[in-house]
């Protein structure tokens, strides 16, 4: 790594680039003053990353825990800490510094736009399922290429494959004529035959879609996890991922987070009671209590 920053082959390198390379090793460079050692052993991560912060703070010239008093560019700069003492920022301590800075505004750039990519990439919904319920939605795809292109459908995360695709087409139709959205809309086209096909080799649905073209994808959840004595789910909240990977590119052009939610049991009784004619029927009923409330 050290070799790069020599460029004359005299076996040295400047401290700056040393800092900037231990920085991107997650390191940093501790100083002895006056020749003893001072132990950072104990110092903790929150105090390291004040001391950072603080030392990006000042250069920026705003206020911190350090009041720094400004000269001239060409004259040194001192530093008059809450203790009483004074710290000489020479033009190696400007180098570290502006190393910091840089190091931590390409950070906070790679975050930014990776938290800009996944949000415009990103579908997250809701689905409130119940025990041998029936929940179907369609999600829209869009096919971001100028060229044709396959797109693989995984899912991950769920119980026993309880979120799956709709692949035949009468199934689709019944779902759609009988079954209400649970989340978004339906898409005004109608049912398309074989627009899902199942790859042989990996054994994932496969979908083709033109260039820039969206299409809507039919799924289907339904919960086969019976609750427990007193109408409560068994599962807790969980989270179902589904990504759509390019075929060709083999990489993820969308991703849909579903998060599920599930609901108690909705339990339906009819009681009959027979008695014969011209007679007084008595019964009693005994609600057991419970943490549900009838």
């Amino acid at each position: 790594i050290f070799k790069s920053f020599d460029r004359q082959g005299v076996g040295s390198v400047l401290r700056a680039e040393f800092v900037h390379v231990l920085m991107q090793l997650g390191l940093a460079l501790v100083d002895m003053p006056g020749g003893v050692w001072q132990d950072k052993s104990s110092e903790s991560v929150e105090e390291i990353r004040r001391r950072r912060l603080a030392q990006v703070n000042r250069l920026k010239g705003k206020k911190s825990g350090l009041r720094q008093t400004t000269k001239s560019v060409s004259t040194r700069q001192q530093t008059h800490t809450s203790e009483g003492k004074y710290d000489d920022s020479g033009p190696e301590e400007e180098e570290y510094d502006m190393s910091l800075l840089k190091w931590y505004r390409e950070g906070h750039k790679k975050a930014m736009v990776r938290q800009m990519i996944e949000s415009g990439m990103k579908t997250e919904c809701e689905l409130r399922p119940r025990f041998g319920q029936t929940l179907f939605f369609e999600h829209p795809l869009s096919n971001p290429f100028n060229h044709s292109e396959r797109f693989e459908v995984v899912i991950e995360g769920g119980l026993q494959n309880d979120l799956e695709l709709v692949y035949s087409v009468e199934k689709w139709g019944f779902l759609r004529r009988h079954v209400h959205p649970a989340v978004g809309t339906l898409s005004d086209r109608g049912v398309e035959a074989d627009m899902i096909d199942v790859e042989t080799s990996s054994n994932r649905p496969h979908l083709f879609i033109v260039a820039h073209e969206t299409i809507h994808i039919p799924f289907v959840y339904l919960s086969v996890h019976p609750p427990d004595r007193f109408g409560k789910p068994l599962e807790e909240d969980y989270d179902v991922t589904v990504k759509f990977i390019s075929a060709q590119h083999g990489h993820v052009v969308h991703l849909l987070k579903i998060h599920v939610r599930p609901l108690p049991a909705i339990v339906h009784r009819t009681i009959r009671l027979i008695q014969g004619e011209d007679t007084i029927v008595k019964r009693c009923i005994r609600i057991v209590p419970g943490p549900v409330h009838f």
